[in-house]
Order: C-alpha cells, then sequence, then structure tokens
C-alpha cells in the first residue's frame, strides 16, 4: 500500500505521471530528445516518405506520428503546438470517454493520417501523376497532427459549441476542423508552410468515424436529466450500465448538500474532503453543474468549491 501511495504522488499537470496523457506525451518528448542527438538518421527511418514505405519500411506508417521537426532556433515549435493541442483536447475528451478509448483513438488517428498520406502518393503515382510527383513521393511526413486532428474531430462532437482559437480567431468547435484544413490547404497553395494536409484529413475522417462507431452509442447511454429523483436516477444509470456511476453519485450528493444548506461555511467545510490537488478544472463560464459531462467529473468539488467563493464575493 505504501508503495502504491508513493508512485501515485508523482504527477504532471494534474495527472498522474502514469495517466495516458503524460504517458504519450512523455514518449514524444523522448523521442524528439533522441532525434536531436541522431541527427537525420531517425527522419530517414521513421518519419514516413511514401518511395521508402512502398520500398518495405511499412512501419513508417504508424511510427511518423512520434517524430517532430527539429529545425527551429530558439523554440521547438512543431512539437510544442501538437503537444498542447493534444493534451489541451485530451483533457477535455478523456473523462468522457476514458482512458482506453482516448489512447484508441489518439493511435487510430495517427494511423490514419498515414494511410492517407500513402493513399494520396498511390493516386499520385497511378492516376494523376502530377508535376511534382517527386516530391509527393520523396520528401518525408513526420508528426503528431494527425492524431490531433482525429482529437479534434472528436472534441467538436462532444463540445460543439465551446469556442478555440485557430490564428487568433475564435471558431467553434464544431467547425473547428473544417476551418483548420482549409487554413491548412491555403498555407500549402501558398507555399507558406509545409503541412501534411493529407495527414491531417485522414486523422480528422478516423476521429469521425471513432465517434459514430465506438463513442456516439456508449454517449448516449450516459445522458441523463439531473430532475430525476434520486431513487429513479439510481435506478436509471444501473439501467444504462453508466461506467462514471460512481463518479455520478458522488457529484450528485455534492450537489444535494450545496441545494439543502445555505450556509458558506458548511458547504466550504462539506467540499473539503472533495479537493483534488493541481487539478485542471474548467474555466468559469464553461462550468455548469447541470452538465451531465460535469456530473463524471472526478474534478467537480474543486469547481463547486470555487463555484460557492465566487457566489460569495459577488453577494
Amino acid at each position: 500500500m505504501a508503495k502504491k501511495k508513493y508512485a501515485s504522488s508523482f504527477t504532471l499537470f494534474g495527472h498522474s505521471i502514469f495517466h495516458p496523457l503524460n504517458m504519450i506525451l512523455g514518449i514524444n518528448c523522448l523521442v524528439f530528445i533522441m532525434q536531436l542527438n541522431a541527427n537525420l538518421k531517425m527522419t530517414y527511418l521513421f518519419a514516413l516518405t511514401p518511395d521508402l514505405f512502398f520500398a518495405g519500411s511499412y512501419w513508417q506508417i504508424f511510427t511518423y506520428g512520434f517524430l517532430h521537426s527539429t529545425f527551429f532556433d530558439l523554440i521547438p515549435f512543431h512539437i510544442l503546438m501538437n503537444m498542447y493541442g493534444f493534451y489541451i483536447l485530451g483533457m477535455f475528451i478523456e473523462p468522457i470517454v476514458g482512458k482506453t478509448k482516448l489512447v484508441a483513438l489518439y493511435f487510430a488517428a495517427q494511423l490514419g493520417g498515414g494511410v492517407f498520406i500513402i493513399g494520396n502518393a498511390l493516386v499520385a503515382k497511378y492516376i494523376v501523376m502530377p508535376e511534382n510527383l517527386h516530391q509527393i513521393l520523396t520528401i518525408p511526413t513526420l508528426g503528431a497532427s494527425g492524431a490531433v486532428f482525429g482529437l479534434l474531430a472528436v472534441f467538436g462532437l462532444l463540445y460543439p459549441d465551446k469556442e478555440l482559437l485557430l490564428l487568433f480567431i475564435p471558431v467553434k468547435a464544431k467547425n473547428a476542423v473544417l476551418v483548420s484544413l482549409i487554413i491548412g490547404f491555403l498555407f500549402e497553395i501558398f507555399e507558406i508552410a509545409p503541412i501534411s494536409n493529407m495527414g491531417h484529413l485522414g486523422g480528422a475522417v478516423v476521429g469521425f468515424l471513432f465517434y459514430f462507431l465506438a463513442l456516439r452509442n456508449a454517449e448516449n447511454k450516459i445522458v441523463f436529466k439531473i430532475t430525476l429523483s434520486k431513487q429513479d436516477f439510481e435506478k436509471a444509470i444501473e439501467a444504462k450500465n453508466e461506467p462514471f456511476k460512481d463518479q455520478i453519485s458522488q457529484n450528485v450528493k455534492i450537489k444535494e448538500f450545496m441545494q439543502r444548506n445555505s450556509s458558506f461555511k458548511e458547504k466550504e467545510e462539506y467540499l473539503q474532503p472533495y479537493q483534488i490537488q493541481n487539478a485542471n478544472i474548467c474555466t468559469p463560464p464553461t462550468y455548469n453543474t447541470e452538465d451531465e459531462f460535469c456530473l463524471r467529473c472526478e474534478w467537480f468539488g474543486n469547481c463547486m468549491l470555487r463555484k460557492i467563493k465566487m457566489e460569495k464575493e459577488n453577494s
């Protein structure tokens, strides 16, 4: 027991270091450090180059997603952007879909991006044969953006009305994939930046498919009305095989106590045992105690305490 407690005390960004978010982040960062010390050998071996793939380097269709560009002056922009996007999106998605499906989504989208890149190369090589065919077949693709686009697609379906900043422009999450792809293709047309739009498109397509095939039915099972009586609510989540039923029951219990008591001191004392250190709680505009997603979150108590403190300050 002591060893388990000791191990769980190591956290990063409010999660255990063994949480999938931190494990994937750590793997990408470790590979990036290895790239810095391997010149371009790792790019040649593991980035996705269609000609090399066709010659037998089939692993590249997956391994390309762990590599990032090492061409930078002071800031490793490529890996920072991809890992920032991955972590922010993952923090919103994981409490809803669970750790296993988050990992499956990430790697499926990464593979999907590779499949679209190779598919595009095959079309170019045997059907279209464009002037830049040599570039399509010989320029390596690397980066986790295909996986990130998969998460972005799912995020847009789970949180359609949340706003994201794309090039400092606020965009609804449900439109984020389309707007990002348009920006990417414009960058490619005007040669502003080397972007693998096929990889992005492949990751997004896999994200949409993953949601409708693996998440949509499960998500529908956990939607409920908070206006149910406690007995009816418990029966409902049992009947629907709710995977977060223990967390929901705890959060409903917290919510009911807040409704029954008016004393700020009593509320604060009641919420103290439910506080999780270093929790990455939502910003105030996005927190809603009536939201079925919030009721599944382990940080519900943190948000509730923040809410009553804000109410006291404004009263």
